[in-house]
């Protein structure tokens, strides 16, 4: 889970979650997601992380079952979530990124929202 101030990620149960060791603003315990995504158009690819609902909505995936999954159900939940989004075409709607998500996980741009296009992309 992450803070939902500056993102860094905490073993919530040990920190109880009320305040954030990174930014030191208080917090409520509840999970939040967030993925990074290589987005490629026919010119470029840009690096770029979906937040909250917007994630768990391209993954398929909330944020509190992810929260719950062992260390070893990791792999299984990663291979998952890459078939659902590897290769599909997405029409994304990006802004630029706060300082503290740069910062953070080091990518320039948040989708606002994202929506499947026509299918898979082809090989």
């Amino acid at each position: 889970m992450a803070c939902p101030h500056c993102y860094e990620l905490y073993e919530f149960s040990s920190t109880l979650g009320i305040i954030c060791l990174s930014c030191g603003q208080g917090m409520h315990e509840f999970p939040r997601t967030w993925v990074r995504l290589t987005v490629f158009d026919n010119t470029r690819y840009v690096n770029v992380i979906a937040l909250g609902p917007e994630a768990e909505h391209l993954i398929g995936l909330c944020a509190a079952d992810m929260y719950r999954v062992s260390d070893h159900q990791t792999f299984e939940i990663s291979k998952r979530v890459s078939r659902q989004i590897d290769g599909k075409e997405l029409l994304c709607y990006l802004k630029y990124s706060s300082k503290m998500i740069r910062t953070t996980t080091h990518t320039n741009y948040t989708i606002v929202a994202c929506y499947p296009t026509s299918g898979n992309v082809s090989s």
